[in-house]
């Protein structure tokens, strides 16, 4: 349920990215920007995400793989119904926002890494694993461009983006329903698992009378017990 409610959330936040990588100068024309202040945006984003990568051990560690995609969510939402309040004319206010675009992506790709190494984890898989994760993000790019260029032609760039959050939003409270609901079936708990079954039928070395090692398994022991030895 962990696994399936991730991917959920990393397929709506990618059609949410695809949308403001691709899209975003086009609205922010409408909005009467200059190309100059569109070429600070770029500046701006880039700034913001070096640092954040730095730091992204330390959030990982801190609030782990699922914290760091809820709260990429949480910056792209803030970022694009932000972008939707700006008024014809004031496009400067759009350097405010653009700051977010290094949480969301420097998150959503630290906490795509920690999962993939999670999901696929035996050594010399890893790329393979990256490349699962990828598969579903390109998927939620394609589909986001493709309902975005519809709603953006039918609805206009604002209620496009506003739709857009919205998808995102949902993506981000299935994964969240998933935390809350779900009882031992995190990845990390499946690694718990793994843990306990390899200790309770361990090898020691037992030492005979003529002076041999021989290597005998232990009986099972609980993993509470365990922990008090």
């Amino acid at each position: 349920c962990f696994s399936v409610g991730f991917l959920i959330a990393r397929v709506t936040l990618a059609s949410g990215q695809a949308v403001v990588d691709k899209m975003v100068f086009l609205f922010f024309e409408y909005l009467g920007s200059s190309y100059t202040l569109m070429s600070f945006t770029v500046v701006l984003t880039v700034m913001f995400e070096i640092p954040i990568f730095q730091v992204a051990p330390l959030i990982l560690e801190s609030i782990g793989s699922s914290g760091m995609l809820l709260l990429a969510s949480f910056a792209y939402i803030t970022r694009v119904v932000g972008y939707t309040l700006i008024p014809t004319g004031k496009t400067p206010w759009v350097l405010l926002f653009e700051p977010l675009h290094g949480v969301t992506y420097a998150c959503s790709q630290s906490s795509g890494v920690d999962f993939a190494s999670k999901v696929i984890p035996e050594p010399g898989m890893e790329a393979t694993g990256q490349g699962f994760l990828e598969f579903f993000v390109g998927s939620g790019s394609a589909l986001g461009l493709l309902f975005g260029g519809m709603m953006e032609d039918s609805y206009g760039p604002k209620m496009m983006y506003r739709f857009s959050a919205a998808v995102v939003l949902a993506g981000s409270t299935i994964f969240a329903g998933t935390l809350i609901g779900s009882d031992y079936c995190s990845i990390d708990d499946r690694d718990k698992d793994r843990f306990k079954e390899r200790i309770r039928h361990h090898v020691i070395p037992q030492e005979e009378d003529d002076g041999t090692v021989e290597m005998t398994e232990t009986q099972p022991v609980s993993f509470e017990a365990k922990q008090h030895i």
